[in-house]
């Protein structure tokens, strides 16, 4: 791929980002989601933001070849 092509892209992706008009439907148990809600709210965000940051750090890995990151151990939760 060419450097004016990968600009393109990059260009769209960031356009797409920006704007946050897709969405993604998913299916999961009543309690999970009741709980992640009420867990996402603890800490005084929404799931929408967890769930894009989770979405940001799988793509990351990938990319990358980094998935350890992708999930912290629990010294890397309780530090946070």
């Amino acid at each position: 791929m060419d450097t004016h092509l990968c600009i393109h892209y990059i260009s769209q992706l960031v356009q797409i980002a920006m704007k946050k008009n897709v969405g993604i439907r998913i299916r999961v148990e009543p309690e999970l989601r009741l709980n992640f809600v009420h867990a996402c709210k603890q800490e005084g965000r929404t799931a929408a933001e967890v769930l894009r940051e989770f979405m940001s750090t799988y793509v990351d890995s990938r990319i990358n070849n980094n998935q350890a990151e992708l999930f912290p151990s629990r010294t890397d939760i309780n530090n946070s």
